[in-house]
């Protein structure tokens, strides 16, 4: 099992999501990475379980940022994510 803390290195959890073989729990203030986001996606169609904590789309300060992260999340849910 892989934890990190705060870090600003995506490389470390980009390595760990394409590693993961059983499940992947992810908590996050806020879940913008669409780089992250398509690394998940593959892993849930390879049927590894995804479970992810964040704050909803609507927390977000900026308005027009609202439609895209709704769209990522969305993308996540149709995949079986849990989120």
């Amino acid at each position: 099992m892989a934890i990190f803390e705060l870090r600003r290195d995506k490389a470390l959890l980009e390595n760990a999501i394409k590693e993961a073989s059983d499940f992947i729990d992810i908590v996050s203030f806020q879940f913008t990475s669409e780089d992250i986001i398509q690394l998940l996606v593959k892993k849930a169609i390879q049927g590894v379980r995804v479970r992810i904590i964040t704050l909803p789309e609507d927390s977000y300060r900026d308005v027009s940022e609202r439609k895209k992260i709704t769209e990522l999340y969305n993308l996540l849910t149709s995949k079986g994510i849990e989120l």
